[in-house]
């Protein structure tokens, strides 16, 4: 947590430098719709839910940029099927570090995230938090367009390269999802201190 601070706070300082390196700083919020996919998650239902955090944009090259963020997200897991999985809301801290591509205001993104989880509650309000790995790998890519004025839309698709429970745990056994990965689309509204990039 010492070190997600940390690096919250180098982005925060990026805000008033953003003008003068050419740097962008800003703020997302959006909503998500959550699920699981793997070879042994049964029925598994997309949930609407939320994220919200803070984004920055350092430029390499005319068109290229490397694009960090740490994001606030609700991830709500659901199956019509599996009593162990029904209603399970999950909070966690998603760290993207994403290469983006702009053409005029159009911009492609993708890279690796970091997912950390926060909380984990089931239906019965039980703490499962324990049964999730303490850090998830992660991938992501996108597209958007940003406007001059700073405003932005974007939608991206994330998914877990590993799967999300730890093992040993309640859920690595044979059909109880112990290949359950995250599986999450995003719809995002941005603004970026500094304009568009070219």
């Amino acid at each position: 947590m010492r070190k997600l601070l940390f690096s919250l706070a180098l982005l925060t300082g990026f805000a008033g430098a953003s003008h003068a390196q050419g740097v962008q700083f800003g703020v997302k919020v959006g909503a998500s719709y959550t699920g699981l996919t793997g070879s042994d998650v049964t029925a598994g239902i997309y949930k609407p839910s939320y994220h919200g955090g803070v984004m920055a944009d350092f430029p390499v090259s005319e068109v290229v940029s490397f694009h960090p963020e740490i994001l606030y997200t609700l991830k709500k897991y659901d199956s019509d099927k599996d009593l162990l999985l029904r209603a399970r809301d999950m909070t966690a801290i998603d760290v993207p570090l994403l290469a983006r591509y702009h053409a005029d205001g159009l911009f492609f993104e993708a890279g690796p995230q970091v997912s950390i989880p926060l909380t984990a509650i089931n239906e019965a309000k039980q703490d499962k938090k324990a049964e999730f790995r303490p850090v998830s790998l992660e991938y992501a890519f996108g597209l958007g367009y940003q406007l001059d004025m700073g405003l932005s839309l974007g939608i991206r698709y994330n998914g877990s390269a590993t799967p999300i429970y730890k093992k040993g745990g309640q859920y690595d056994l044979p059909g109880r999802q112990s290949n359950a990965r995250n599986s999450i689309f995003m719809f995002s509204i941005g603004y970026a201190f500094g304009g568009t990039k070219s």
